[in-house]
């Protein structure tokens, strides 16, 4: 008894019997693994139900999933990302502001609107870490 692949016959699409996931070709070549069962039905029946002329250019494609993906932003035209101390006082809500709206990209250092303490950066690679540089330290 010869295969179909030998005597090269066709035979329908058709599903595994072993996972009706899998669809496989008229060779017996697997074509797809679906998600469900009712997917891979549904493509075995709408290539079944073509034509016979119509199935040897035949092929499966992705979807496309975007037509127009969004541009490469290289971190180098970002800037430096701004990051800063833990402050629990009026200076940690002000910078975090200063920081969202852009204004510490373009400064050396940061005062506090508020209670006018003296910020200043440190670079580490893409980074620069605000610090708080009080005038005065009170010591207990």
């Amino acid at each position: 008894m010869k295969c179909c692949a030998e005597s090269r016959e066709l035979m329908p699409w058709h599903l595994s019997k072993s996972d009706l996931r899998k669809v496989y070709d008229s060779y017996h070549n697997m074509v797809c693994v679906c998600q469900n069962e009712n997917q891979s039905a549904l493509i075995v029946k709408a290539v079944n139900d073509l034509p016979t002329a119509d199935l040897a250019p035949l092929r499966l494609r992705e979807p496309l999933v975007d037509q127009n993906p969004a541009p490469v932003v290289r971190l180098e035209a970002l800037g430096p990302l701004d990051t800063f101390e833990p402050d629990d006082s009026c200076c940690g809500r002000e910078i975090a502001k200063a920081a969202r709206s852009g204004v510490l990209a373009s400064l050396q250092s940061w005062e506090c609107p508020k209670c006018e303490c003296h910020w200043e950066p440190s670079r580490i690679g893409g980074i620069r870490h605000w610090s708080a540089r009080p005038a005065v330290a009170v010591f207990r």
